[in-house]
């Protein structure tokens, strides 16, 4: 049996009511939060997590820019870029091995890397392309990502001291996501005539489609160690659920009281995290899923208020297989409930062993009348920063120009047939030309200048139709 062992309590008293509970139900609260900070600045994501805890992502520093960061026993330290003024940390393995994409030189480009030993490598591109991103690193230093290559196009790679090209479904675009340590390799790529993204398997020097929830489109945003799958399809309803795939795809539903769910990360137990949503205005709630049960992770945490607020989870982003988790989310406000500032990186730990999710969900509905009416009314939260950037990374599609989030400055627009191969163009006093290699990283499309430095949160990437 792959699941950890649970421990067990029998009664739990809320507000006078006592309830008998199920032997393998606990009390909640079953994580606690860490507020893992910033690198100087107000924003901060976790984007993987290894074994040990260690925790890599983005965030700003003090000049409000952002660089990769890694976090551990003694904080949240800074790795640097290339040369240029970005970066971000994707990918972690157990021996602290972090990859993930920085920028040279102002002006030249996004590369991806790897930061071992206090150094950071460019990893460089396929033959031709301009621009790179790594995305997930396994035990033996194998790194995926995506690309450009010599034709302009996008493709997943895997990089083994050579990057290379795994091609594609047919389309012009293809990226990998995630990497086991047996080599196999999960990602999503446009078919033939770039109609829709479909979620691939790379094995034996295959990529091979695995299918989708009755709809048109699949994204593979992860893979573990027996080569199961997740990530999120759209369904014949046209809804979008979290899947996990193995050998067949199987859909995970979503949390009561929300439309659709995507599932982000896994551990080696088939343990799934993500975001449910959307709640109020296009946010999200993180969610894990654990044998047949998704449960809001917003109900598992001490509703403890801070300083700083109340802590929201917006989306879980990783999952280790002791049980901890990364996520994304902001602090609520007393009054009208939504966030504050922008988004933090949050580290939960099992208080003690996670319970057995069915019997966890009869506890909470059970409860549902008296302890968590606060917690569902603290759900309307407005969309983050990281859940823009986050989208951005998970449709590497066309560039919409949203001017209404940056006070309708005409700085951004459809660059046309381009977008899709992942090029934006800045146009202001100096036109900036940058890449885009979603979903892995954020070779943003960033300004140069400081007044500026907002606007890339304006920048949605969506389905071509």
């Amino acid at each position: 049996m792959r699941r950890r062992q649970r421990l067990a309590v029998a009664v739990v008293e809320l507000t006078g009511l006592a309830l008998a509970v199920a032997p393998e139900a606990i009390a909640a609260p079953l994580y606690t939060v860490t507020d893992l900070g910033t690198l100087g600045g107000t924003y901060s994501e976790a984007l993987g997590i290894n074994a040990s805890g260690e925790v890599v992502g983005e965030s700003f520093t003090s000049n409000d820019v952002p660089h990769a960061f890694l976090y551990n026993a003694t904080g949240m330290h800074d790795l640097g870029t290339l040369g240029g003024p970005f970066s971000t940390g994707s990918g972690i393995n157990a021996s602290g091995q972090v990859v993930g994409n920085a920028d040279t030189i102002p002006d030249v480009g996004s590369f991806a890397f790897l930061y071992s030993n206090g150094t950071m490598q460019n990893l460089g591109t396929l033959p031709g392309g301009g621009f790179s991103g790594a995305t997930a690193i396994n035990a033996s230093g194998q790194v995926t990502g995506q690309s450009e290559t010599s034709n302009l196009q996008s493709h997943a790679f895997l990089y083994d001291g050579t990057m290379h090209d795994l091609g594609t479904l047919g389309g012009t675009v293809s990226i990998g996501t995630g990497i086991n340590d047996s080599g196999e390799v999960a990602g999503y790529s446009f078919n033939s005539g770039d109609v829709s993204e479909r979620a691939f398997l790379y094995s034996n020097s295959t990529m091979r489609d695995i299918g989708t929830l009755g709809g048109s489109s699949a994204i593979a945003m992860a893979i573990n160690a027996i080569g199961e799958v997740t990530g999120y399809s759209t369904t014949a309803e046209g809804t979008t659920h979290a899947f996990l795939y193995d050998g067949t795809m199987h859909d995970l539903g979503t949390v009561p009281g929300v439309a659709s769910t995507e599932a982000i990360a896994l551990n080696d137990l088939g343990e799934v995290v993500g975001e449910a949503g959307p709640v109020r205005q296009g946010g999200g709630a993180a969610f894990l899923y654990d044998d047949g049960t998704m449960l809001d992770l917003n109900s598992l945490i001490s509703p403890t208020e801070t300083p700083d607020g109340e802590i929201f989870l917006t989306a879980a982003t990783g999952i280790n297989d002791n049980g901890q988790i990364i996520a994304d989310g902001c602090y609520l406000t007393e009054l009208g409930e939504n966030c504050i500032g922008e988004s933090r990186a949050f580290l939960l730990d099992p208080v003690s062993d996670v319970p057995e999710p069915a019997s966890l969900a009869l506890f909470l509905t059970a409860l549902g009348g008296v302890g968590l009416v606060r917690r569902r009314r603290k759900r309307e939260t407005v969309p983050s920063e990281a859940a823009f950037r986050r989208r951005e990374r998970a449709q590497p599609l066309a560039i919409r120009d949203d001017r209404d989030a940056i006070n309708d400055d005409p700085q951004w627009f459809w660059h046309g047939p381009d977008a899709l191969k992942g090029r934006a163009e800045f146009s202001r006093e100096a036109p900036k030309l940058c890449a885009i290699s979603a979903p892995a990283m954020a070779p943003l499309c960033r300004t140069a200048s400081q007044e500026s430095r907002h606007s890339y949160q304006a920048i949605d990437l969506i389905g071509v139709p």
